[in-house]
């Protein structure tokens, strides 16, 4: 399976990140030496439980056993998954970081990853260095991927784990194990006024990096008078085609661009948006087609 990430997050509220959960960060045989044993814990949740107080908890179903940890495994020390959705065998232990905003995203060959921006990264010692590392430095993104290498850099001297941020990428799923990079990704959300003193400062000097939207797409509120906003090629987007329908973020939010649903006289369905006008293919009775446009007879 595909899986592709090309986009960033809406704006949604005065926050920098996304609600907090476990995240799957690998198998492994054992819980690495410091880790606090929790005697009687029987199950999964149980052992999230009781390791609420840790950064990271070790579980095995089979004869259970729950260890809690501030350390993350080791590249060396991940096992093969039984498959590509975050799972361990029974006779493994699940290891998971609890309390982040980064999501498990699956799994990819080393050299299978394709980044679309300039990425940078640094060598770890864990997916929880990873992550602090790629929050660090990409303070401005909204739409973060932290691809912890758990064998090393790509094409590098194997001197451990390496963790690569960008803000968009691809590749083929597969099981993870010793060799793969581990993707994650993080949604921030922020208030618009933020977003603007953000892109601001882009303006009077930023690097490409930090753009708002990928490519030539606009920044495009959701709604009217609201703060959060989606990036839109306006070239072709049927609902907001020659412009933002409701206004770009941090310009004039009245609505510029054309609604192609609701043209009228058009057929429901035969409208596209090109080259940033609404072109009409079929016109309901009592209209004419005219040059892409509905005219009333």
């Amino acid at each position: 399976m595909l899986v592709k990430f090309i986009a960033f997050a809406a704006v949604l509220a005065a926050s920098v990140s996304a609600a907090t959960a476990p995240v799957y960060a690998g198998c492994v045989d054992s819980a690495p030496a410091g880790a606090v044993r929790r005697i009687g814990v029987l199950t999964h949740e149980q052992c999230l439980t009781a390791c609420a107080g840790s950064k990271f908890s070790y579980f095995r179903p089979a004869s259970p056993v729950c260890f809690c940890h501030d350390i993350g495994p080791a590249g060396t020390d991940l096992r093969p998954a039984p498959s590509t959705d975050g799972a361990c065998g029974v006779n493994r232990m699940l290891v998971e970081k609890l309390l982040t905003s980064y999501t498990f995203q699956g799994c990819a060959a080393a050299d299978g990853m394709t980044y679309y921006d300039d990425p940078f990264g640094a060598p770890v010692s864990d997916v929880l260095q990873c992550f602090n590392y790629c929050n660090d430095n990409s303070h401005v993104q909204f739409w973060v991927f932290a691809v912890f290498y758990a064998g090393g850099k790509p094409g590098g001297p194997n001197t451990g784990p390496w963790c690569q941020c960008s803000t968009s990428t691809s590749y083929d799923v597969v099981p993870c194990d010793s060799s793969t990079a581990y993707n994650y990704n993080l949604e921030r959300i922020a208030s618009a006024s933020w977003v603007v003193r953000r892109a601001d400062k882009r303006r009077l000097g930023g690097s490409s990096r930090n753009a708002l939207c990928p490519g030539t797409k606009e920044a495009c509120l959701v709604y009217e008078g609201s703060g959060g906003f989606e990036c839109l090629d306006t070239t072709s987007e049927l609902e907001s085609c020659g412009g933002c329908r409701y206004g770009a973020l941090g310009g004039n939010a009245t609505a510029v661009g054309e609604d192609c649903t609701v043209t009228p006289g058009a057929v429901e369905g035969a409208t596209s948006c090109i080259s940033g006008e609404c072109v009409a293919f079929a016109c309901l009775p009592g209209w004419t087609l005219i040059d892409g446009r509905c005219w009333e007879a």
